[in-house]
């Protein structure tokens, strides 16, 4: 049975594969932009992470196996001549294991994220999507995300 949990130092070599694996599907869909690792956090900064207050890192666990997590921010936005001040949370990373895809465990750890954004008194959540990622839009679609600002870009071919 999947429970959701927060993250513990003890998580770290597990949440680290679940961030790689992330990261490297990221890659290879779009090597001109981003690097192959082995390695996301070294444990100093995973351990930094979790002890930052406006952090907040959950996870899924299934049998004692980790196969989904979601890192989120909270953000305070400063009012401005243009902009009200409010509180927002930002999803950094959310992703779960390939081969635990499609058993509502992403669809969970968002459900988590929204009863984080409700005890902190938190009225929007948002992230931001590569487009080619179909699976992960799809994902935020059915958990009733929508469009706020689109970032286009024009290649030129030159790095």
């Amino acid at each position: 049975m999947l429970e959701i949990k927060r993250a513990k130092l003890e998580n770290y070599q597990e949440i680290d594969r679940i961030l790689v694996e992330i990261h490297n599907y990221h890659y290879e869909k779009f090597p001109s932009h981003f690097k192959k690792i082995s390695l996301f956090f070294s444990f100093d900064k995973f351990q930094a992470i979790l002890n930052e207050e406006n952090i907040e890192m959950i996870i899924g666990e299934e049998n004692n196996k980790i196969t989904g997590i979601c890192l989120v921010r909270i953000i305070q936005i400063e009012e401005t001549g243009l902009v009200h001040s409010r509180k927002s949370i930002l999803i950094e990373n959310l992703g779960v294991i390939e081969e635990y895809r499609k058993r509502g465990i992403a669809s969970k750890l968002l459900d988590e994220v929204d009863k984080i954004a409700k005890q902190k008194n938190i009225n929007h959540i948002q992230l931001q999507v590569w487009g080619f990622n179909e699976r992960a839009i799809k994902l935020y679609k059915k958990n009733k995300y929508k469009n706020r600002t689109l970032v286009l870009q024009k290649n030129l071919g030159v790095f």
